[in-house]
C-alpha cells in the first residue's frame, strides 16, 4: 500500500511483500496519516529501509496491539556507505507505537525499528532476538524528540538500543534492557519463552523481572492482546501483561 492520505488498517495480514522501502505499507507526504491496529507483519523485505513499514517526508502514523516478524532490509540507502535501516519499521517523521512485538527481523541500522529526525513514543513494546540493534534513532536536525517507556529489549544481535545525544528530548522511563544501553530501569535476562512462530508473541514467564516493574505514570490501559493492565501490584515491562495460569 503506498499511502498520501488516511488509511486506517485493522485486524490484517501483511505477508511476503517486497519494494524499495515500505515493503507492506509506505505512508509519504505532507498530511499523510497512518494507524495501524492488531495488525500481523511477516516475511516482508524492503532494499531501502521499512522491511514492513515506512514512514516519511511529513508522514505520521501510530501502531498499535500488532506483531511484526522476520521482516527484512537487505540494501543500503540512497546514499553509498550507508546501509538500510529498519528491519521491520523505519520513520522520518512522526510515530507512536504501542503495546506491540517485533522478533526475527533485520537490518543493519535497527534491526527492529530506525528513526531518523523523530517526534516518537515507543510504549510497552517487546523487542527480541532481531537483527543488528533493537532500535537505533539518529537525529541530524537536532530538534528532534523521543520517548521510550516501560519497553523489553533484549537478545538482539548488535545493541539492544542505541539512541543519539543530539535529540532535543530524551525521556526513558520503567524500561529493562538486557545489556544495559539506553540507561534503563532493570538490566537483566526477561526470561521470555522459547520463541512460537505461530503465536509470534513473547508473554513473561513466572519470574520474569519484567513482571510489576514497569513505570506507573506510563502504564497503558490495555497490553497487546486487549487485556487490562495492571494485573497485580503494577503493570509488566514490555507488550503482554503477565496472567499466572
Amino acid at each position: 500500500i503506498f499511502n498520501s492520505g488516511r488509511l486506517e488498517v485493522r485486524n490484517s495480514l501483511f505477508s511476503a511483500n517486497t519494494a524499495d522501502a515500505g515493503a507492506a505499507i509506505i505512508n509519504i507526504g505532507a498530511g499523510a496519516r497512518l494507524d495501524i491496529i492488531g495488525s500481523r507483519f511477516s516475511s516482508n523485505t524492503a532494499v531501502t529501509m521499512g522491511g514492513a513499514v515506512t514512514n516519511n517526508f511529513g508522514g505520521s502514523a501510530t501502531i498499535s496491539q500488532s506483531q511484526f516478524i522476520d521482516n527484512f532490509v537487505t540494501g543500503q540507502i540512497d546514499y553509498p556507505g550507508h546501509p538500510g535501516g529498519g528491519g521491520a519499521v523505519a520513520s522520518l517523521d512522526e510515530i507512536h507505537i504501542r503495546n506491540s512485538t517485533f522478533t526475527r527481523n533485520g537490518g543493519a541500522w535497527g534491526g527492529a525499528i530506525f528513526m531518523d529526525h523523530p517526534q516518537s513514543t515507543l510504549e510497552h513494546l517487546t523487542i527480541v532476538q532481531n537483527e543488528g540493534d533493537g532500535i537505533y534513532v539518529v537525529d541530524h536536525s537536532a530538534e528532534g524528540s523521543f520517548t521510550l517507556t516501560n519497553s523489553l529489549i533484549a537478545g538482539n544481535k548488535g545493541n539492544d538500543c542505541w539512541v543519539s545525544e543530539y535529540l532535543k528530548v530524551i525521556v526513558m522511563r520503567g524500561n529493562l534492557i538486557e545489556d544495559g544501553s539506553c540507561d534503563p530501569a532493570v538490566q537483566a535476562d526477561p526470561l521470555l519463552p522459547a520463541f512460537n512462530a505461530m503465536r509470534s508473541i513473547s508473554p513473561l514467564q513466572k519470574g520474569s523481572p519484567a513482571i510489576d516493574a514497569g513505570d506507573p505514570e506510563h502504564c497503558l490501559p490495555v497490553d497487546q492482546l486487549g487485556r487490562a493492565r495492571p494485573v497485580g501490584a503494577g503493570c509488566d515491562i514490555g507488550a503482554i501483561e503477565y496472567v499466572a495460569a
